[in-house]
């Protein structure tokens, strides 16, 4: 039908301006019983359960109130305000980013475009929908579903439809339009008609049988090939390959160690052992070391027997009293010392004493200086002077004897001692060197090249040893993989070219098959296209049919608009509910309705809302655009058990095309897939 077309000419506000807007964000302030209410739908449906008294028809009174200035009620908008606050506050955000505010006496507008309007009837006349259909066709109101056929209201609604096509020019652009239309189905005829042409030259029937034949010839021989490959499968043509593979990488390889094992050249194991050899140079080394030691005993042994031949200076040497040796005294200073010693001579030969500390410092003196004089420093001079040089070749048995503090009565026995056992050290290593029995002296270049001999045998063992387990190990391998292969080479080429023979019949039936499938396309897209091109002759007729209404007869356009609508009313209402009242007629001048043979006022309460539902769904889709938003206030009255389930039927049609909200006692009609549920217990 072209009404969704016409649609698309209307002057003015249709029923949206823009794409389809649904609601994004609902945010609700001290509005009646409700305190606040944030919903993000999310594109989803909305169900509103909840005691009575809890709000939920205040939900859509608010939703209304946004976008109609009108709330369903009689009552002011000061009446709406909750106890919660001075005034509420309503805020509706729509997917394509238009933003709606509304107090009891205020609104703001804000478009996606960046467009602002604050005074109320700027808001309203700038909605991106048309307020009053939106309250008459998408606000279906409790106990007031059925006020689309009261006259006054419902002929509102009609003369709103109806003026937003009845426009002169919009007409001539209409009928402009339909014109170009007539062409381009034209063209689309003679378009498909060409393919048609093009496609009939083909007998696609005996095409398709003689390919058929040929996949029928393939597979007769694909099973007689098969029946002569038998149980061979592939798998096992590659095992048995595979294992024929195995055994030649084998076999070459055991020819190979085999070779390698009759070209080594045999090593003879060395006689001497290298540890044998480093002991012997250690033992020559350790020969060489006590040598040397016995060496330097008897250096220091012969010292010492020499120095007692100047035995008697030496006991001398220990005898001389160090101090006058070393004296340096002056001739003042020794005449000093001379008079404290008469001092003190004095004091011990007479009755006269001094005090205490006289007599404690003239016993100090006496005791560093009271062997101290002139002759005595003189005569030890004279000593040490005669035996210097006679001691001085003896100087390191000097600092020996000085290590054990010798004196003159001691000298003789350190001597006597030290010689002793430097004779008996030298003894000691005598026994050492015969202990260590044969010496031999060992070359380093010896033991390097015995180590190279030694590592030479090593590796000819190694080699010889590793080719050995491997030839062991190919053997078992050869005997293992033998006992696997049970089909000869020639056997496994001959299955191998019926497998191929297979592979190829079977490209061939694919080929064939592709064919078939591209004749039964092809005839598929003729038959189409013959379907195609009676569907555009209809709308070609169709285009003409209307063309020719808003050529001749402006009137027939505002029957024509409206006839889908009782066409809608008759198919959904049948569909969808199951009162058998038979058909609906609708008089759109006097908005009188009859159903089968009664008038609306005949009807049950059930009857009435059913058909007052199917009403609202059948104006939408005659508007030839899905309305994005419908409020729904209780669509289950008067409804028993059955009804209520057709209900529900409705809903989940009417959902998939707008976002419904629903107030509803009814848990049974709920959508909880597909669905945000509010429950307005939890809203005071």
């Amino acid at each position: 039908m072209y009404v969704a077309r016409i649609s698309k000419i209307y002057s003015g506000n249709t029923f949206l301006k823009g794409e389809t807007e649904l609601i994004k964000q609902l945010d609700i302030t001290n509005f009646g019983p409700i305190k606040s209410l944030s919903v993000s739908p999310n594109n989803k449906n909305v169900y509103i359960i909840g005691p009575n008294g809890t709000g939920k028809s205040h939900i859509l009174r608010a939703i209304s109130l946004v976008c109609t200035g009108r709330h369903g009620k009689s009552n002011t908008n000061d009446s709406l305000i909750g106890p919660y606050a001075k005034d509420f506050e309503i805020r509706l955000e729509l997917d394509d980013g238009s933003v709606i505010t509304r107090t009891s006496k205020t609104a703001s507008l804000e478009l996606a475009n960046g467009s602002k309007y604050k005074k109320v009837t700027d808001v309203m006349e700038h909605l991106p929908f048309d307020p009053i259909l939106f309250y008459n066709a998408a606000f279906i109101k409790q106990g007031k579903i059925n006020e689309i056929f009261e006259k006054d209201v419902g002929k509102g609604v009609i003369e709103k439809l109806v003026s937003l096509v009845l426009d002169n020019k919009i007409l001539a652009d209409g009928y402009k339009e339909l014109l170009a239309k007539e062409k381009e189905t034209k063209a689309v005829t003679t378009s498909i008609q060409a393919v048609i042409d093009d496609l009939s030259t083909t007998d696609f029937k005996t095409q398709i049988i003689e390919q058929q034949t040929k996949l029928k010839e393939y597979d007769d021989k694909i099973k007689k090939v098969q029946n002569m490959l038998g149980n061979i499968t592939v798998d096992i043509l590659n095992t048995q390959k595979t294992n024929w593979e195995k055994l030649e990488r084998i076999n070459n390889e055991l020819t190979f160690c085999q070779n390698q094992l009759n070209l080594q050249t045999s090593v003879e194991e060395p006689i001497e052992s290298i540890e044998e050899l480093q002991k012997q140079k250690q033992t020559y080394e350790q020969y060489k070391k006590i040598e040397e030691q016995e060496k330097l005993l008897k250096e220091e042994l012969s010292k010492f027997e020499n120095a007692v031949m100047v035995l008697t200076e030496l006991k001398e040497f220990f005898g001389l009293d160090s101090t006058l040796v070393k004296a340096t005294h002056t001739v003042e200073e020794l005449n000093n010392i001379s008079n404290k010693k008469i001092e003190l001579f004095n004091y011990l030969t007479t009755t006269d004493f001094t005090n205490m500390d006289n007599a404690t410092m003239l016993l100090d003196f006496n005791k560093k200086y009271g062997h101290i004089d002139a002759n005595s420093i003189a005569l030890e001079k004279e000593k040490f002077a005669r035996i210097q040089s006679i001691i001085q070749p003896h100087v390191d048995v000097v600092k020996y004897l000085k290590q054990y503090s010798a004196t003159s009565d001691t000298v003789e026995n350190i001597l006597i001692k030290k010689i002793e056992a430097d004779k008996q050290n030298i003894e000691n290593i005598n026994k050492q060197k015969t202990e260590l029995g044969e010496i031999v002296e060992v070359d380093e270049q010896k033991i390097i090249k015995l180590a190279e001999d030694w590592k030479d045998f090593k590796n000819y063992i190694q080699v010889s040893d590793n080719l050995n387990k491997n030839i062991n190990k190919l053997i078992k391998e050869q005997e293992l993989i033998t006992q696997n292969i049970t089909m000869t080479k020639a056997d496994i080429e001959t299955y191998e070219q019926y497998a191929n023979d297979i592979r190829g019949l079977l490209d061939l039936k694919n080929t064939t098959q592709s064919m078939v499938n591209m004749l039964l396309t092809n005839q598929e897209k003729l038959n189409n296209n013959i379907t195609r091109k009676i569907e555009a002759e209809q709308q070609a007729n169709e285009v003409i049919y209307w063309k020719g209404i808003l050529k001749d007869m402006p009137g027939k356009l505002r029957h024509a608009l409206l006839q889908p609508v009782a066409y809608h009313l008759n198919k959904d209402f049948q569909e969808l509910f199951s009162f058998t009242l038979g058909g609906v007629t609708i008089d759109w001048n006097n908005m009188d309705i009859v159903i089968g043979d009664m008038i609306i006022d005949q009807l049950s309460g059930a009857q009435e809302v059913a058909l007052g539902l199917t009403m609202h769904l059948a104006l939408l889709k005659a508007m030839g655009e899905q309305v994005p938003i419908m409020l729904i206030d209780e669509p289950t009255q008067f409804m028993d058990t059955v009804h209520i389930n057709e209900v529900k039927t409705y809903l989940n049609y009417l959902g998939k095309q707008t976002q419904m909200w629903i107030c509803t006692h009814e848990d049974q009609i709920v959508d909880n897939v597909n669905s945000i549920i509010i429950n307005t217990a939890n809203l005071s």
